[in-house]
């Protein structure tokens, strides 16, 4: 005869799916108010930087046109870029070209969910870096090619004048999980469509000459920045193609 499950045991198993669903849709839920936070940040540090281009354009005479101020033509520095740059920010710590003196960290995983590491060391590459009074740490990067660099893949044309690159660690060095497409992102300063930046997984995205848009435009479908593909260098792209939603 089949042992029939006492209400007892019915009970205690009941309790303890309960008890998973709670904890499974609180997880859930602290995920999400993350993603929030993350999605509000970028936006707040994609806004003041493309203000700071603005302004900075506009006090050499060059309203709109990045290229016209000479601050990326061959010969300049990082650090001559940059220190015209900072005048625009509240900054608590300015470190420019100088390497691991706390403004960048010093290990940033390239996937979004913190898996499979494989570990980049911004901090050591040549730039300059500070941090603003919120919290917000900037990697910036001349080109030093006047504004010619050509990264469009012909989508927009915004990247045919590409100036430098930005990386910015949204909640600052000492606070994780200093992961591309989390907390880290980039953007080029570019030139095409006027003084702005522009994301990298962007529709106009080409990087290396190989097209790195998060979405393939030949299929419709995900290429990058989704779970079969967690690499996170082209998140910025499709958050905000997505109206600056995190949907990964």
């Amino acid at each position: 005869m089949k042992k029939l499950i006492s209400i007892p045991q019915v009970v205690i198993i009941a309790t303890i799916v309960s008890v998973f669903v709670l904890v499974l849709s609180q997880a859930i839920k602290n995920d999400n108010n993350a993603k929030i936070q993350y999605v509000m940040k970028l936006q707040k540090s994609y806004l003041e930087f493309n203000e700071a281009l603005t302004k900075l354009a506009d006090d050499k005479g060059c309203p709109d046109d990045l290229q016209c101020t000479g601050l990326f033509e061959k010969g300049t520095t990082d650090k001559s870029f940059g220190d015209e740059l900072v005048k625009y920010f509240k900054v608590k710590k300015n470190c420019g070209i100088e390497q691991h003196l706390g403004c960048f960290p010093k290990k940033t995983n390239e996937n979004y969910n913190g898996l499979s590491p494989s570990f980049y060391d911004l901090d050591e590459w040549a730039g300059y870096r500070f941090i603003t009074n919120d919290g917000m740490a900037y990697y910036v990067w001349n080109y030093a090619a006047g504004c010619t660099e050509n990264d469009s893949t012909g989508a927009t044309g915004e990247l045919k004048n590409a100036c430098g690159e930005i990386y910015v660690d949204i909640n600052g060095p000492q606070k994780g999980p200093n992961c591309m497409g989390r907390d880290t992102y980039n953007f080029w300063i570019s030139n095409g469509k006027g003084a702005r930046l522009t994301p990298m997984g962007g529709i106009d995205t080409k990087w290396t000459e190989e097209d790195w848009r998060w979405k393939n435009a030949n299929t419709g479908n995900p290429q990058r920045c989704y779970p079969g593909d967690r690499v996170g260098w082209p998140c910025a792209g499709r958050i905000i193609e997505e109206g600056w939603k995190m949907n990964y």
